[in-house]
C-alpha cells in the first residue's frame, strides 16, 4: 500500500514538455526534439533525427537531439515544443512519420498519429532528478543554465562547507547506490577527518569519487542520467566536493556505456572552458579538478572499496572495512564515495531546501528513487517513483503488468519477491524485512511463465563469475549452490539437497569479505522463502514455469496443426514425423528440446509440457 506521506504532496518539478516549452518560448522558435539516449539510438531515432533536419532545414524550426526521458518502450520518442508554451509528443516515430511531423512542426498540417498522453505516461511518478532529461541538448551547456542550472552550486559556494551538509542532512537523502547510509552523514564524516588531519599539522584534503559502474543485469539508472544530464550529476559532484574539503574528483563510469563516457567528457570540457572548473569555482575560492576515468567493466568495481582500489593501481579487490573511505580511503585521504542519483539529487536539495525534498517519500526515506522497469511489463522503462510506492503499483500501474508471479528488485545482491507482497513500500527497510535490498535500482517483473530457480540459477552464476576470488569459502559455497541448482534444474536433485542450499547460501552471508558477495545470497535465499513450491516441484523432476530444458518436452495440438511442417524445416534433428497435410508428431528421443517448432509454427501448435513419468 502507498504511503499517505507520498500521496499528492510531492513538488513534480516543471516536467519534461513544460521545460522543453520554456527553451522554445526563450529562443522564440519552434523545438522538435529527438530522443537519442541509448535506447532512442537502438530503436532508431538517428534516422528519424537526419529526416526532421533535412525536411525542417529551412524552417524556424530547431531540432534538437536530447536524452532519455524514460519512455523506452515508445522509442524513438519525438517532440514539438511551441513558443507558446504547448508542447506535443509522439512515440514509436520512424523515418516514414517524420514528414507529417515536420510539416505539424511547420503549422501546416495536423498532429499525425502516435501522439502520447504525457500526464497519463508518467501517472505514479515524480520527477525531480530526472526533471530535464530528455527535454534538454545534454551537449548544451546554456540549456542546462537557461533552466536554473549551476544555481544550487552558486548557492552553495556562499554558504559555509558545513552549512551546505547542515542542508544535506536535515534532507534526510540516502545514498542510492544500494545500503541507503546517509548521505549528509558521510559527508559530515569525511569533512571531520580531513579537520583532524589539519589539526595535526597536515595540509588536509579529500577526493570525492563519482560510482558510475552501474553492473546490475537490467538496470540503466546512471547510463540514462549521464547520457541525458551530465551537468546535473556534475553540479553535484561540485557540491559534494565543495562540503568535503575536496580538491579532486573523480568520475568512474564503466566503458560499456560509450555515450555516457562520452557525454560526461564532453560536460568536463565545456565547464573548464567557461572557467566554471579548476581554479576559482564561480568565482569563489575554491578549486576543484574533476577527471573522467573509464572503468574496465567489472560488476565488483560498484563495491566502493574495490573501486578506490582500481582507481590506485587497477586491481579491483575490495578491502575490509573499517577503516570507511570516508576516513581513510584513496591514497590514504578521506574519500568520499557517491552513487550517480545521490549526487544527481543533491542540486535539488540544495536551490529547494531540505523541506522541499522531504514533501515526497516518506518520513525515514525521504524523495524520490529511479527505478528501471524490465521484465514481462508492457512499457518497460527508466521511471522516479516517491519512495513508498508500492511494489505493485511499480509492476502493474506503472509497468502495466496485467498479472505477474514475481518481482526481482535490487540486482543480485537484491531478491526475488512474490506477488503475494504487492503492497509492501519500496523503501529500504521495508525491503531488508522481506529479504531483498533496494540496489541501484533493477526491478524485473517475473511472469508466471518463468522459472523461479532457474532465475537464482542465473543470478548466482553471475555473482560468482564477478567475484573478485579473495573469499575461498565464499566461492566454496558459491559453488556448492549452483551445483544445487543446476541439479535442481535438471530434475536430479534429492530432497535433502533444498536444506543443503539453504545452509550453503547462509554461509556465503556470513563468510563473504565484501557487502556484494554477502548478499549475492540473498536471491536464493528470498526464493526459497517464497517459492518452496517450486523447488519441491523440480525435485519431483517438474518445471511449473516449463522453462527448465531438461524438465520439459514438445508435443504437437493435433487440432491446431495444419502440417504444413514449417516446424520441420527448423528442426536440428529431425525429430518431426508425418505426412505433409496431416497433423505431425514429435519423436522424444530424437527431439532436442531447443525450442525451434514451437518458434516457426504460424499456428501456435507447438506447446511445452511436463513429460510423462
Amino acid at each position: 500500500m502507498e504511503n499517505e506521506h507520498t500521496a499528492g504532496a510531492a513538488p513534480a518539478g516543471r516536467g519534461v514538455a513544460d521545460a522543453s516549452a520554456a527553451l522554445a518560448a526563450q529562443a522564440g522558435r519552434v523545438r522538435v526534439t529527438v530522443g537519442l539516449g541509448s535506447c532512442g539510438i537502438a530503436a532508431g531515432a538517428k534516422d528519424v533525427y537526419a529526416a526532421l533536419c533535412q525536411e525542417l532545414a529551412a524552417s524556424d524550426a530547431d531540432v534538437v537531439g536530447v536524452g532519455c526521458m524514460g519512455l523506452c518502450y515508445a522509442e524513438p520518442v519525438v517532440g514539438v515544443s511551441r513558443p507558446n508554451g504547448e508542447s506535443r509528443y509522439f512515440g514509436s516515430v520512424d523515418v516514414r512519420q517524420a514528414a507529417e511531423i515536420a510539416r505539424f512542426a511547420r503549422g501546416c498540417g495536423s498532429a499525425p498519429a502516435g501522439e502520447l498522453d504525457m500526464q497519463e505516461a508518467f501517472e505514479g511518478q515524480v520527477r525531480l532528478v530526472m526533471d530535464e532529461s530528455g527535454c534538454i541538448d545534454p551537449h548544451a551547456l546554456g540549456e542546462f543554465r537557461a533552466l536554473g542550472g549551476y544555481k544550487a552550486l552558486e548557492k552553495a559556494l556562499s554558504l559555509s562547507p558545513d552549512d551546505v551538509i547542515d542542508l544535506v542532512e536535515a534532507s534526510g537523502l540516502r545514498g542510492r547506490g544500494g545500503a541507503g547510509f546517509p548521505t549528509g552523514a558521510k559527508w559530515r564524516q569525511c569533512a571531520q577527518a580531513v579537520e583532524a588531519l589539519k589539526a595535526a599539522g597536515d595540509d588536509a584534503f579529500s577526493f570525492v569519487v563519482m560510482n558510475g559502474d552501474e553492473g546490475d543485469p537490467g538496470a540503466y539508472m546512471n547510463r540514462s542520467l549521464l547520457e541525458s544530464n551530465p551537468h546535473r550529476v556534475l553540479e553535484g559532484v561540485v557540491i559534494a566536493a565543495y562540503a568535503v574539503r575536496a580538491r579532486r574528483a573523480y568520475l568512474f563510469v564503466r566503458s560499456e556505456y560509450p555515450l555516457a563516457c562520452r557525454t560526461l567528457e564532453e560536460a568536463v570540457a565545456q565547464l573548464y572552458a567557461a572557467g566554471l572548473l579548476g581554479e576559482h569555482v564561480f568565482g569563489s575560492d575554491f578549486s576543484l579538478d574533476v577527471r573522467v576515468v573509464r572503468g574496465a567493466g567489472a560488476y565488483l568495481n560498484g563495491e566502493e572499496t574495490a573501486l578506490l582500489r582500481v582507481l590506485e593501481d587497477g586491481v579491483c579487490r575490495p578491502r575490509k572495512r573499517p577503516p570507511y573511505p570516508a576516513e581513510k580511503g584513496l591514497k590514504g585521504r578521506p574519500t568520499c564515495v557517491n552513487n550517480v542519483e545521490t549526487l544527481a539529487s543533491v542540486p535539488f536539495v540544495v536551490a529547494r531546501g531540505p523541506q522541499a525534498f522531504r514533501s515526497t517519500g516518506t518520513p525515514t526515506c525521504p524523495g524520490t528513487k529511479l527505478f528501471s522497469v524490465v521484465g514481462d511489463v508492457e512499457r518497460c522503462g527508466l521511471v522516479e517513483v516517491p519512495l513508498g510506492t508500492s511494489i505493485g503499483v511499480l509492476a502493474g500501474k506503472i509497468g502495466r503488468a496485467e498479472t505477474f508471479k514475481a518481482v526481482q528488485i535490487g540486482g543480485p545482491s537484491g531478491g526475488l519477491l512474490p506477488a503475494s507482497v504487492a503492497d509492501a513500500p519500496i523503501d529500504y527497510e521495508s525491503l531488508v524485512e522481506l529479504g531483498a535490498i533496494m540496489g541501484s535500482g533493477g526491478f524485473v517483473v517475473v511472469g508466471h511463465d518463468q522459472c523461479v530457480v532457474d532465475m537464482a540459477l542465473y543470478f548466482m552464476r553471475f555473482s560468482r563469475d564477478e567475484a573478485c576470488g579473495q573469499c575461498c569459502s565464499c566461492l566454496a559455497h558459491a559453488d556448492r549452490c549452483i551445483e544445487i541448482l543446476e541439479a535442481l534444474t535438471q530434475g536430479s536433485a534429492g530432497e535433502g539437497q533444498v536444506e543443503e542450499l539453504c545452509k550453503a547460501a547462509q554461509a556465503i552471508a556470513k563468510s563473504a569479505l565484501c557487502g556484494l558477495c554477502k548478499s549475492s545470497a540473498n536471491v536464493v535465499l528470498s526464493a526459497l522463502r517464497y517459492f518452496p513450491e517450486e523447488f519441491a516441484a523440480h525435485v519431483r523432476g517438474e518445471c511449473p514455469g516449463l522453462v527448465c530444458r531438461d524438465l520439459v518436452s514438445y508435443e504437437i495440438d493435433q487440432v491446431r496443426c495444419q502440417g504444413e511442417r514449417c516446424c520441420l524445416l527448423t528442426c536440428p534433428g529431425n525429430a518431426i514425423k508425418g505426412r505433409f497435410g496431416k497433423p505431425g508428431n514429435i519423436v522424444g528421443r530424437l527431439c532436442q528440446k531447443c525450442g525451434m517448432c514451437a518458434v516457426s509454427c504460424p499456428y501456435d501448435a507447438v506447446r511445452k509440457v511436463t513429460p510423462a513419468r
